[in-house]
């Protein structure tokens, strides 16, 4: 049995510019970056901005011409940040010399000048708003680079080109290992973005389109898992047909090509009835967002329905999967319960999960502590 409530309380409401440019086809996203801030990206051009959630302050940080930003990942010690494009086109932007302790390079907090025009502390009747304005528009604009480009970037590198539109992106747990989610037929790749020489490989992805049909992947979910004999890292796929596949990814760097295929699990039937026809072809923004979530290593949740799904996940001696369905529709289905209509964004805070769904509720599940269930 389940139970469920709205979230209506002690919540605040900030109505802030994120200063990106409006399109209801595309979803909105957030990322947490080290430094405390929040990073927005979405919409229709290629405007990443940052979000001081102490202070409200808004403001842009890179402006790409190429194509709009569809996804930003960033590796768990902050040395490495992955962004994808609507064009099928990633960067990657490292920097081995950042520690946690320091501001973000990528998310760097403005320079303050003093009316003087000197590098200080803000006087204390200036905006910061302002002192952006004073900067000029080349802190806006992220130029075009090329290899030979004199001005070029010492810390960007140009990642994998796609086919289609990068969906998501996910770094397996402390590595410079990348999984990147794409509408093209192979769907999903892992590489390794350590260096420029380690990303000429990419893992998975002949396996990805056989299992997933050549269908093209929505999302990722990476979550990683210790036993007595050795850490396990799972990544979840999910289709834009809406199919499930679960891959055991741990110890990637020790496979000797990347034709090696690793253990996987595909789901019998589509888990979202309603395939999303993806980007190019103006894709439901409310399907972009349907995306797989490890509540927990060994339960994964998912989207696509009015009633909370979850599968627990085991990985057997044999190398094979067992995976089973833990909640069923007649448990959560209700609607004095539950949504009436599908979710499409999931995420957990302690021991809750938080679903969000098309008829406008968001509803705490709680997931019981000893078993992959839900508590009445």
């Amino acid at each position: 049995m389940i139970s469920s409530f709205i979230v209506a309380q002690d919540t605040v409401q900030y109505n802030m510019d994120l200063k990106l440019e409006a399109d209801e086809d595309y979803p909105r996203r957030l990322v947490p970056f080290p430094n405390g801030q929040l990073l927005a990206y979405g919409g229709e051009d290629g405007t990443v901005t940052s979000l001081d959630v102490a202070s409200q302050k808004v403001r842009i940080l890179k402006q790409y011409d190429e194509a709009a930003v569809r996804v930003i990942a960033i590796s768990s010690d902050g040395k490495r940040v992955a962004v994808g494009f609507d064009n099928g086109s990633t960067s990657i932007y490292h920097y081995d010399d950042y520690q946690l302790s320091q501001p973000h390079p990528f998310a760097p907090p403005p320079k303050r000048q003093n009316k003087t025009g000197d590098d200080s502390d803000l006087d204390d009747d200036e905006d910061e708003d302002e002192v952006e304005d004073k900067r000029g528009s080349a802190f806006l604009s992220q130029p075009e680079f090329e290899d030979d480009d004199e001005d070029a970037d010492d810390n960007l590198w140009t990642g994998p080109q796609l086919e289609n539109a990068v969906r998501d992106m996910k770094f397996l747990p402390n590595t410079y290992w990348l999984a990147i989610a794409s509408e093209s037929l192979a769907g999903l790749c892992v590489v390794n973005v350590t260096s420029l020489e380690s990303m000429a490989d990419r893992y998975l992805q002949h396996q990805v389109e056989k299992e997933h049909d050549a269908c093209g992947i929505r999302g990722v979910a990476v979550v990683s898992e210790k036993d007595d004999k050795k850490n396990h890292v799972f990544v979840a796929s999910l289709a834009l047909d809406g199919r499930l596949c679960v891959w055991q990814v741990g110890g990637m760097d020790q496979l000797a090509n990347a034709e090696e295929t690793v253990p996987c699990y595909r789901d019998e039937n589509c888990c979202v009835p309603k395939k999303d026809v993806g980007m190019q072809l103006g894709a439901d923004s409310s399907d972009q967002s349907c995306l797989p979530y490890w509540v927990r290593p060994g339960v994964l949740a998912l989207p696509g329905k009015a009633h909370l799904q979850l599968r627990s996940v085991d990985l057997l001696d044999n190398g094979s999967f067992a995976v089973k369905e833990s909640t069923k529709q007649d448990q959560n289905s209700d609607p004095a319960k539950g949504h009436i209509e599908s979710i499409v964004a999931l995420t957990s805070v302690g021991e809750h999960i938080v679903s969000s769904g098309r008829d406008g509720k968001v509803i705490l599940w709680k997931l019981q502590s000893d078993e992959v269930s839900l508590k009445f």
